[in-house]
């Protein structure tokens, strides 16, 4: 059995994790990665060297699909080229509300015309803000919604934090100009070096500030 193709799209955190998963994965082969070509330039942000990297799709050959793992302002208009070339994919944008619908439905009439298979929200978060706001939407169906973001502690990030051995406390925020992106102010136990309760913190997009 032949395994699809895969090409990921974006190479941070989490298109490094598709990445590796893709390596591990038994029915699907990672086709290589595409990255801007002003990161290209740069050696210590390039892949491994037995991995294909190149600044533009249609450098790759043979693929079945493309994993979208671009920030989620450049998601929309990589997503619109990739099935304008008739390339299945699957994006992750973190929209809500009205901005995931129109999003949706966008790709969606694209992916319908051009006849190619679209995976569209996968990194929609079902968080009580959304519910939230669908909730008043109901309640009040004429109108216009928006959603300003605020400064604010992550309780769920906060707790893992402190989970980690060596952190004896830890309250992580979510930076209110860039969604998506939180920072995790620890206060350690000891005096061991800063980086390893880093290395073992749980995953996330943002970059821990550690004070002991």
């Amino acid at each position: 059995m032949r395994r699809l193709r895969l090409a990921v799209i974006g190479w941070g955190q989490l298109g490094q994790a598709c990445a590796a998963a893709l390596r591990d994965s038994p029915d699907l082969a990672l086709a290589g990665v595409v990255r801007r070509a002003e990161s290209l330039a740069v050696s210590q942000l390039r892949p491994g060297r037995d991995m294909a990297c190149v600044s533009h799709v249609s450098e790759l050959g043979g693929i079945d699909a493309a994993l979208l793992c671009v920030p989620t302002e450049a998601a929309p208009g990589a997503a619109r080229e990739l099935l304008q070339a008739g390339l299945p994919l699957v994006e992750c944008a973190s929209f809500e509300g009205d901005a995931l619908r129109d999003h949706c439905e966008d790709l969606a009439r694209i992916a319908a015309r051009r006849r190619v298979a679209a995976v569209v929200g996968a990194g929609w978060d079902p968080g009580v803000l959304a519910q939230l706001q669908l909730l008043f939407e109901r309640l009040i169906p004429k109108g216009h919604s928006s959603v300003t973001r605020h400064v604010a502690a992550g309780l769920h990030h906060t707790a893992a934090a402190e989970g980690v051995a060596g952190v004896r406390g830890a309250l992580t925020v979510q930076r209110a100009a860039r969604p998506g992106r939180r920072l995790a102010p620890l206060r350690l136990c000891g005096a061991g070096p800063w980086y390893r309760p880093r290395a073992r913190a749980p995953a996330d997009r943002g970059r821990p500030a550690v004070r002991r």
